[in-house]
């Protein structure tokens, strides 16, 4: 739907359509590498990873 929207309305190049849909897929590929690898992510992304997740982790004092 999106890819249709932007190239229908002229506003860019079918060219941009593409490379904004490699982009999006790689930032998820990223993502799905990243999270349970890096525990921390689990703050910020809402994942749960074992033992380091947002229910188990206690900021020091």
């Amino acid at each position: 739907v999106t890819f249709f929207a932007i190239t229908l309305t002229a506003n860019h190049f079918i060219l941009d359509a593409v490379a904004g849909g490699l982009l999006a897929g790689l930032s998820f590929a990223i993502m799905a590498f990243a999270a349970p690898r890096w525990p921390w992510l689990a703050r910020t992304t809402g994942r749960k990873t074992g033992g380091n997740g947002p229910e188990t982790y206690k900021p020091a004092r």
